[in-house]
C-alpha cells in the first residue's frame, strides 16, 4: 500500500477482505494494540491472519529529499497514537510516505481480494488527533511476488473528521 501526500494516515484496524465462492472473510487484520515504536518502525504487532502469513513489522518509508538527503521522520508514540500506525509527517510540504504490508498467501490457499478497509486519522505536529476537518490523498496498490503492479486505486481529497 502506498499513501501519497504527507499526512497522518494509518490504519486503526486494518483489514484486508476477500471473497471466496459465496462469502467473504477477513484474511489479515490488526488493531495495533501493544505495538512498539522505534523511529519509523512499529514492531510487536499482533496480526490475525487467515490463509496468509503474519505481515510482521511495518516501516514508514518517505519520498521526500531535504537538502539532497531523505528526511528523517518517525512514528508518533504519543497517548493519542497508541494502538495506531501514526506517521509524524503531516504537511504537504513534507512530501509523501508509504508503508508496505506483506500479504503472502500460504500454500494450498487461493484468495481473491474484493475489499480493502483502512481507518484513517490525521494528527497534528504534536502527535495529537487533529481537531479541525482535514483531507488527505492516498493510493492503495497491490503487487505480485515479482513486484509487478496488479492493481492501483487513488483517492484524492478524502475528508477526515475527528
Amino acid at each position: 500500500m502506498k499513501f501519497l501526500k504527507p499526512v497522518k494516515v494509518f490504519a486503526a484496524a486494518m483489514a484486508l477482505g476477500v471473497s471466496a465462492m459465496s462469502h467473504g472473510a477477513v484474511i489479515l487484520s490488526t488493531d495495533f494494540d501493544g505495538r512498539v515504536v522505534s523511529g519509523d518502525t512499529a514492531s510487536n504487532i499482533t496480526w490475525v491472519a487467515n490463509g496468509v502469513s503474519d505481515a510482521g513489522d511495518l516501516t514508514a518509508q518517505f519520498n521526500f529529499l531535504q537538502n539532497g538527503l531523505a528526511s528523517q521522520q518517525s512514528l508518533f508514540d504519543t497517548t493519542a497514537a497508541q494502538s495506531r500506525f501514526a506517521v509524524n509527517h503531516n504537511l504537504h510540504e513534507e512530501g509523501s510516505w508509504f508503508v508496505d504490508v506483506a500479504l503472502n498467501v500460504l500454500g494450498g490457499n487461493s484468495i481473491a481480494l474484493s475489499m480493502i478497509t483502512l481507518d484513517a486519522f490525521i494528527f497534528n505536529n504534536g502527535g495529537n488527533l487533529q481537531t479541525s476537518q482535514r483531507d488527505l490523498d492516498l493510493t492503495v496498490s497491490l503487487f505480485d511476488m515479482n513486484f509487478s503492479e496488479l492493481f492501483s486505486e487513488s483517492f484524492d481529497n478524502v475528508r477526515v473528521r475527528r
